[in-house]
This record gives C-alpha cells, structure tokens and sequence, in this order.
C-alpha cells in the first residue's frame, strides 16, 4: 500500500500538474467529473465549483460553530447515541452498539475546523479542534461512541493530519517564548505520535518564525528528561542541518542518543551512498555501547549491505554482531524467515 500524501506534498504535485494544462484542458477535465458525479451528490459538486474570491468570502459563524460542537459533546457524554454495550462477532470483542452517525457529524466539525484554520482563525480553530478531541476520548470509555472500539476507525477523515492542524492552531496561538513548551504539551496531551514534520506538511503555507522556534525547539527538547523526545530531539536536528548535523549529533551523543546513527544511516541508505553506509554502521558499531541492543539494527544494516553487494564476509559479520547485541531478536528473525514457504 502507498504511503499517503501529505496536504504540503500533495498540493505541490497538483499545482505542478496544473502547469501543463491550458484552460479548454481544465474545462474538460471537470466536465468530465460532472458527468461522472453520483445524481445525490451533484448540488455538492456544484457548491464546490466557486471562484476562490467567492470562497475567501464565506466566514464560518465561529460561535455558532463552536455552540454545535459544544452541544454535539453534551450528547455524547450522555449517551444519546448508544443503545447497549455486547458482543460483535465480526470483530471477536465487545463494543457499543447505536447510532453510529455521530461519525459522520464529527468528520463535519472536524472540516469545519480546519476551514477556520485556514481562513486564519486560530483561537476558534484551537478550541474547536480540542473540543473534538476530548470528545473522541469519551470512546475509551463505554456508553458513548457506539462503532469500532477505536473511535478514530469510524472517522473518514485523516485523525493524523487533523491533529498536526490542531497542533500548528496552539503553534499560531502561542507567545514566541511560549511555543516550545504549549506544543510540547499538547502533543502529549491525546496520545497521538505526532512529529514536527507533520506539523509542518499539514499545510503548504511557511510557519512564522520557524527558524527560530526550531533553535528553542532542540534546547527545549534537550532539557527533557522524557526517553519520547528522543525522536523529536533528533528529527529537529536533521531538519536544522541535515545530515551533516545528525552526524555530529550522533558521534557526541552516542551513548544518549543512539538512534542518531541510525537516522544518519536512513539517510545514507536513501542517498545509496554504500561505502559511506558501511563505514558510518560499523563506527555505530565501535562507539554505542556494547550492552545496547541498538547497536543490532546497524549491524544488520551491515548485513542487508553484504547481502545487496554479495559480499558474504561483510553479511556473515553484521548477522554475528547482530547476535552479539540482541540474540533473541535475530532468533525470531530467523524463525519467521525459515517460515515463509518457498
């Protein structure tokens, strides 16, 4: 299955697609999807064919926004939508049973939402966003989202990229001294995995100030003493000077921050700069501590590398220091290779 887009990604494709088409080209092309438009969803279509001066017109009644979501919450919490708690023989587990359109109407708040944060109102784009997530949280407990028991799963909408959006909204919303600590506490505040990176692609427009955020942004990060910014620590320092910086990162910080090697090896191996992989895996080697099982997944780097050149010293070297540095990892490894029928 294909990676998805990111919103940045995507429109830059679009917009490089754009170029070669003249304007009979675009008139075709969207005939050509009205003619194909399901008969109930061609009032839809038609709505989304307004000039962009028409649609920079339309500003969202942020209260009575903010009053439906507040009043959408308030069923839910008491229960409107459940009709009882059992068994789901499709999915071999107990959930709540009920009227499950209330997905369809948080899908609706939640483009709503980001409709706000487009058209620059922030304030309201935060508390709309945060409203929604505290309500999905209410699905963690029963007698409120009846569906699949990941509430997320019942959403068609991207809960990952909503959350980036719900993220840049506190990024707007905070005093410049501010931010590194208010988006660092919100992106803990849900449980959702959410790294800079997709912050940024969450829109194609530039964050204010991202320069200098990102230098407070690695001194925050540095002063934490949770083991979950490391990966935020690190992806910061590759974004600040690429692999030049992570490099340096990883041969200061070896002992602390181990997996610096292995984002400089990533980054090598997508550049398929083998000679340089080879030796930057076996410095890993050399300078992470022996008693890390870490230092497996650059040895098999190692491995993968004598595999792809035929080289079988170099394989049956990485696999022995693979061994050495995490041996039960390699056993299964081998086990569910030995599985797989030829």
């Amino acid at each position: 299955m294909a990676a998805l887009l990111s919103y940045k990604e995507f429109m830059e494709e679009v917009r490089m697609r754009l170029k070669n088409y003249s304007t009979k080209d675009l008139q075709d092309l969207i005939l050509s999807w009205a003619s194909e438009e399901h008969p109930a969803r061609r009032q839809e279509f038609l709505s989304r064919l307004m000039a962009p001066k028409q649609i920079n017109k339309i500003v969202s009644d942020v209260e009575t926004l903010l009053d439906e979501i507040a009043a959408f919450a308030q069923r839910v919490e008491n229960g409107d939508y459940c009709d009882g708690w059992g068994w789901d023989d499709a999915i071999y587990e107990e959930r709540d049973w009920g009227d499950e359109s209330w997905a369809e109407e948080m899908d609706d708040f939640f483009l709503e939402a980001r409709s706000l944060l487009l058209q620059g109102e922030y304030k309201p784009a935060e508390e709309a966003y945060r409203n929604l997530f505290y309500i999905l949280e209410m699905g963690h407990e029963p007698g409120h989202l009846p569906g699949d028991p990941d509430s997320s799963n019942m959403l068609d909408i991207d809960i990952g990229e909503h959350f980036s959006l719900f993220l840049r909204s506190i990024y707007h919303n905070s005093p410049i001294q501010e931010r590194p600590a208010s988006l660092y506490a919100a992106m803990n505040e849900f449980g959702y995995q959410i790294k800079l990176s997709n912050i940024i692609n969450a829109l194609d427009s530039v964050l204010p100030d991202f320069d200098a955020f990102l230098e407070e942004w690695i001194d925050f990060l540095k002063n934490q003493k949770q083991k979950s910014v490391s990966e935020l620590l690190r992806e910061a320092i590759f974004l600040k000077g690429g692999v030049p910086a992570i490099a340096e990162f990883a041969r200061q910080h070896a002992g602390k921050y181990p997996r610096a090697y292995l984002d400089w090896l990533a980054a090598l191996e997508m550049n398929d700069d083998t000679d340089s992989l080879i030796k930057v895996a076996k410095e890993a080697l050399s300078r992470i501590p022996r008693n890390y099982k870490v230092r497996a997944e650059a040895a098999e780097i190692i491995a993968r590398t004598g595999e792809k050149l035929s080289d079988y010293k170099l394989k049956l070297e990485g696999y022995r220091e693979c061994f050495y540095s995490d041996p039960v990892a390699l056993h299964k490894k081998f086990q569910a290779l030995s599985s797989i029928k030829m």
